[in-house]
């Protein structure tokens, strides 16, 4: 094993991290281990890591989430070797991100595009009703691509209103589901026996092959489902997430509401990720903030 198989493991045994940032981290540092493959890891210095993030994998390539991945990522193998393993230094503790334009936020489908696309579907074929329910999930609780994809059957009963999830980072938060969702979950169960080949398989979700329906099979169906129902739109999972945040925000307007459906930790985030109403905000300050208020004229 070497050093960083050595702080994946000491990431998953000692500080509990998810699964998905596991994989994501493993697959980044083997890549920056690959560019410099000729070199000793422990002996790169503060602008090594600066031009492999700068230049290597800036100058457009990558968004800037992705490449807030890999200074993450970075930031963590090398805060690992200082800490734990004996290096002098942390090459990576001033690391910053490349500058670049700022990455517009994703669309959100509009109140008569979500109920197009959620009509529920005229058919008993399994992989469309299962594809419809998949849908509703996102939209009724606005969950991760992720989070949907571990669900098991257990975890939804012919009555189930909420559920308590572990999303990002190992934070538990509570979802709803709504009337519309317990109905497609209702009729999902009617034909997942249609794909089911083991007795014992944990999913929510099937595949043909009667096994968990990948992140990635997700983001297929959900793109080919919606391209029937809404010809020109490129529908994803976080589109739907980006929806439903939108539409409660709006109707609403309680940000802090939004944040933990969301799961979020931080309200800066939550701004980030949905669309703020700013006529509501001004009208609660010009009602609420005492020097705000009009005065009545007499």
């Amino acid at each position: 094993m070497n050093d960083i198989d050595d702080h994946l493991a000491y990431l998953r045994y000692e500080r509990g991290k998810a699964a998905q940032t596991l994989a994501t981290y493993r697959r980044l540092l083997y890549q920056f281990a690959e560019a410099h493959r000729d070199r000793d890891l422990h002996a790169l210095e503060p602008r090594d890591l600066q031009n492999y993030l700068t230049k290597t994998l800036g100058g457009g390539k990558y968004s800037p989430a992705t490449l807030n991945q890999h200074r993450a990522a970075l930031r963590s193998y090398y805060r690992w070797l200082h800490r734990l393993r004996g290096l002098p230094t942390d090459p990576a503790a001033a690391l910053k991100l490349p500058r670049q334009a700022r990455q517009p936020l994703p669309d959100a489908l509009t109140p008569e595009q979500i109920t197009t696309l959620l009509e529920a579907p005229a058919t008993d074929n399994p992989n469309l009703i299962r594809d419809h329910t998949i849908l509703e999930l996102f939209y009724s609780a606005g969950l991760r691509l992720a989070e949907l994809a571990s669900l098991d059957n257990r975890d939804f009963g012919p009555d189930s209103e909420h559920h308590i999830i572990r999303g990002k980072g190992g934070v538990e938060r509570l979802i709803f589901i709504g009337s519309k969702a317990r109905e497609a979950l209702a009729r999902w169960q009617t034909v997942r026996g249609q794909l089911l080949k083991k007795a014992d398989e944990p999913a929510l979700f099937l595949n043909k092959n009667g096994g968990r329906l990948t992140e990635r099979g997700i983001a297929l169906r959900l793109k080919a489902y919606a391209a029937e129902r809404l010809p020109g739109v490129n529908v994803h999972p976080h589109m739907l997430r980006h929806t439903f945040a939108s539409h409660i925000l709006q109707s609403s307007g309680d940000l802090r509401s939004v944040q933990e459906l969301l799961g979020h930790k931080n309200l800066a985030t939550t701004q980030i990720y949905t669309h703020l109403d700013y006529q509501h905000l001004a009208r609660t300050y010009d009602e609420k903030h005492p020097r705000a208020k009009k005065k009545t004229r007499r």
